[in-house]
């Protein structure tokens, strides 16, 4: 398990947990504090997904659970926001 803790300009620090669950599949935990605000699971695009403009490299959200956000969050987070930053920190931590 991976730890990052960030959020740009956004009051609340909010804490990444990153899981993989199997070779091509990591789950991403938003917390905030002790209170889970979300989950995000991501895969590596399928071979049938080429015809789509997803680069075979890349992470892609393929399911989300992020009603928290939006109680803790407001309109300081998006969720296409939140995406891209898993996106980012999947990459970083080398998944």
């Amino acid at each position: 398990m991976d730890t990052h803790t960030s959020w740009g300009n956004t009051p609340n620090k909010l804490t990444y947990d990153i899981t993989s669950m199997a070779e091509n599949r990591v789950r991403v935990i938003v917390n905030i504090k002790d209170i889970e605000l979300g989950v995000l699971y991501f895969e590596r695009p399928k071979m049938g997904w080429l015809r789509k403009p997803i680069m075979p490299t890349k992470w892609v959200c393929v399911d989300a659970k992020i009603e928290g956000l939006y109680t803790y969050g407001g309109n300081d987070i998006t969720p296409k926001e939140i995406v891209a930053l898993c996106q980012e920190l999947i990459e970083e931590r080398g998944y």
